[in-house]
This record gives C-alpha cells, sequence and structure tokens, in this order.
C-alpha cells in the first residue's frame, strides 16, 4: 500500500475546515484519521450529487447508506489493487492490465479475467469506464447477468429446463438481479450430491416393521393425535405440580370470549383449541372417556390400533420408542432436499434423463 502523504492539509469550505484530497496518495491518509475529523459518520446516498454507479460501489451493504467504514474499505482496496496510486492522476478513466497489482488477490484476478476476456473488454490494451459499462449493461439485460444466479430464461433450450426446475422446487432457489428466481452452482451441487446420496440409502433400505406388522397406520395414527396427547400430558403435569392449577381448566361463563355459535368454522376452531380431555393430576387419559369431540374419532382408532384403553405419558413414550425407526426411516426417505422427488426421477437426472 502506499504511504500517506506526510501532512494532512485541512481548508475552509463552507465554513467548516475539512481534509483536503488533491492527490491520490492523500487518499491514503483517511485510513488513519480519526471519525471526530469527519464531517458525517454516515450520508443517504439519495442525498449525494454525483455519478450514481460510484456511490452505489461505495455503498457495499446496499442499504442506501455509505458510512465511514465503507469509504475506508473501499480507499483501501483501491490503494492494494493499483501498482501505483498515481494512476488515478489520468485524465481518463482507464487502466491497462499491467496497473494492477498481481500480489494482491483482486488484482491477479483481474489481470487473469482480462488475459481471456480482453477482446471484448479493452480498447488498445486500455480498459476503459466506458467500455466497461457498456458490456456490463449489455450482460445485465440479457438472461445471463453474471450474478452467479441460473434462471429458466437462461435455461431454455438447453435441455436442462426440467432439472433446473427441480432444483428450485426443492431449494427454493435464489433471487436473480432480474426478479426472476432461479438457482446456483452451488445448490445444483447440492441437489447432486443429496439425489447420489439418497438413491444409494434407497437401494438397499427396507421399512422396519412395528410388531410384525406395516407401520403406516401405527405412525399416522400418533402423527393425527400426538401434538394433543402430549399437551394434554403437560396440563396434567401443571395441577399435579399444584392442584390449584385445576381451576385453569375450569370455564367461567361470565369469562368466555365472544363465539357465533351459528357458525361452525367459529364452532370447529374453538373445539381443535380446547384440549383433549378434561387434566387431571393423576396423568392418565381414558381413552373412551370424555374426549374432545374434535378428535374424538382419531383417538379411537388409536386405541383400536394399538389395543389400549389408557395412556400415561410412560406408555406413550413406549409407543413412539417403538416407531422411532420407521420415524427415522420416513426422514431419510423423503431424503431432506432431492429426495423428495423420488427414486425414479433422480434415477432419470442422474443418469442424464430429461
Amino acid at each position: 500500500m502506499t504511504q500517506p502523504a506526510r501532512h494532512a492539509v485541512f481548508e475552509n469550505i463552507g465554513g467548516s475546515f475539512q481534509y483536503r484530497i488533491r492527490t491520490p496518495r492523500d487518499l491514503a491518509r483517511i485510513l488513519d484519521m480519526d471519525p471526530a475529523l469527519w464531517a458525517a459518520l454516515c450520508v443517504p446516498v439519495a442525498a449525494l450529487n454525483g455519478d450514481p454507479a460510484f456511490f452505489q460501489a461505495l455503498d457495499g451493504d446496499r442499504n442506501g447508506v455509505i458510512r465511514v467504514d465503507e469509504v475506508r474499505a473501499a480507499v483501501e482496496w483501491l490503494l492494494n489493487i493499483l501498482r501505483d496510486p498515481d494512476t488515478l492522476d489520468r485524465p481518463e478513466p482507464e487502466c491497462t492490465a499491467d496497473d494492477l497489482n498481481p500480489a494482491f488477490g483482486d488484482g491477479a484476478a483481474l489481470q487473469n479475467f482480462l488475459a481471456a476476456h480482453g477482446g471484448e473488454l479493452l480498447d488498445n490494451g486500455k480498459l476503459t469506464l466506458p467500455k466497461l459499462r457498456a458490456v456490463l449493461a449489455a450482460r445485465l439485460a440479457g438472461p445471463l447477468a453474471g450474478d452467479g444466479v441460473l434462471t429458466a430464461a437462461a435455461a431454455a433450450g438447453t435441455g436442462g429446463e426440467a432439472l433446473l426446475a427441480d432444483v428450485i422446487g426443492v431449494t427454493g432457489g435464489t433471487p436473480a438481479s432480474g426478479g426472476a428466481t432461479g438457482a446456483t452452482g452451488a445448490q445444483l451441487d447440492q441437489f447432486l450430491n443429496d439425489a447420489r446420496s439418497f438413491l444409494d440409502w434407497a437401494s438397499t433400505a427396507e421399512p422396519p416393521l412395528f410388531r410384525g406388522k406395516d407401520p403406516a397406520p401405527y405412525h399416522a395414527a400418533v402423527q393425527e393425535v400426538g401434538a394433543k396427547v402430549e399437551e394434554y400430558f403437560r396440563f396434567c403435569e401443571l395441577i399435579r405440580l399444584d392442584p390449584a392449577n385445576a381451576a385453569r381448566f375450569k370455564l367461567d361463563p361470565a369469562a368466555l370470549p365472544a363465539l357465533d355459535i351459528h357458525d361452525p368454522a367459529a364452532v370447529d376452531e374453538t373445539l381443535r383449541s380446547a384440549p383433549l380431555a378434561v387434566p387431571d393430576a393423576e396423568c392418565k387419559l381414558a381413552l373412551d372417556g370424555q374426549i374432545n369431540p374434535a378428535y374424538r374419532g382419531a383417538v379411537k382408532n388409536f386405541a383400536a390400533l394399538f389395543g389400549v384403553e389408557t395412556l400415561t405419558p410412560e406408555s406413550y413414550q413406549e409407543v413412539k420408542n417403538e416407531l422411532a425407526p420407521y420415524a427415522e426411516y420416513l426422514r431419510k426417505a423423503q431424503g431432506g432436499l432431492a429426495g423428495q422427488l423420488g427414486r425414479e426421477r433422480l434415477e432419470a437426472i442422474l443418469a442424464g434423463q430429461e
């Protein structure tokens, strides 16, 4: 990095003393300048007069405000990427590949980029601001915006449209600069890795049995009532801790919330939000007792499948433990990502069949 000027020079501008920047080397001084010497610690981009593209480049987090740290970061990058800061003294906004500092990572990267794309970007060996902006505008106007996000428009006619749609569907995709949703290379790689892992697992996996039977209906029965059963036992624990909590589950007609009893949807919602049964300190759930009508059919099905009349927290946990291998099987079968598409689709994708 270049050394700052020997002395900082301030001059009266508009009634206040401001640091004078007359040469590129004066820029280095602001990296060590106390924030108290700045006229403002931040400024809205909309309040500035000048090149909007320049201000957008300074606004690193794109929040519409340029802060002191963003200005410092830009100056440090600029002084690092140039071999000689006096390059900035040229009257025209241009530079050559030799002006870039190959010892700085971005400088080497830009030199390599210019070596590969110089025919498109350079005029007589020089990179000029007007030419660079014209090329960027042309690229951003097309489906390949250079933002690293592949969209359906960019993939059209390539034969990869269906694969892209699958990747976007299971990953959620990434917003592209043009407003559409696409997928990044990282998302595509993750999708394909997940697809291979899922197919490797699916080629040998067999669903575990539950008590020697198909576990699917048992798992479905637990899924249907599980949340309300666990809620019921939590309420029972409250009463076991302090019997006074039983009063929380006794309705006071004077304190009842408004309810249109002629609105079926409102009545159904009230029933669904009510406890599965009246909780008590014994922490027992009689499946053939007074069950909330919204769940009575599901509870009756659960009792018949598992052959039980009463549940306790312990016996219910035993049921969940027995079904845990099948729950884990389902989790893997869903693939977490690519497995959602199913074995046949993934095999076709990996075989190159669209």
